[in-house]
């Protein structure tokens, strides 16, 4: 073998007493959980139901429920959540936006709220950023 590159030499540096030679048995990194009896415990995923919407719909539904343009100054999203800038929080209600379809409401700090949607998070939030400014949201229905 020819000499250590750089990496071989740090990592010897960082791990002495360790040669190429010597291979160190894989370890789990821990243990599986076990029962009172002694048996692995197993987990059981729970499947969550999800609403299918229509996204522009939707998208007006939550841009009229966060107060609008008025009240809206940024409008991003993440993989699962419609995320929202405001100027005042303290009008949202959360009830209403899980009456729409919204799986959960998570608000962040002051002027930040984050509408849990699902994977349909992306489109529905470049959707709101469609609606102009000038558009009137009072025809659209909501819960009360």
């Amino acid at each position: 073998m020819s000499s250590p590159g750089f990496f071989q030499k740090l990592l010897k540096a960082f791990n002495p007493g360790k040669d190429d030679a010597e291979a160190s048995p894989k370890k789990p990194v821990s243990t599986p959980p076990t029962t009172d009896t002694g048996e692995t415990a197993t987990a059981t995923v729970q499947t969550v139901a999800t609403k299918a919407i229509d996204n522009t719909l939707f998208a007006r539904q939550c841009l009229k429920l966060a107060g609008g343009h008025a009240n809206v100054t940024r409008i991003d999203a993440c993989v699962t959540r419609v995320r929202l800038t405001l100027k005042d929080a303290a009008r949202i209600r959360d009830d209403r936006f899980k009456a729409i379809g919204a799986l959960a409401v998570v608000h962040v700090g002051d002027n930040y709220l984050q509408i849990v949607v699902g994977p349909a998070a992306q489109e529905v939030a470049i959707k709101m950023q469609e609606i102009p400014m000038t558009d009137d949201l009072a025809n659209v229905e909501v819960p009360a």
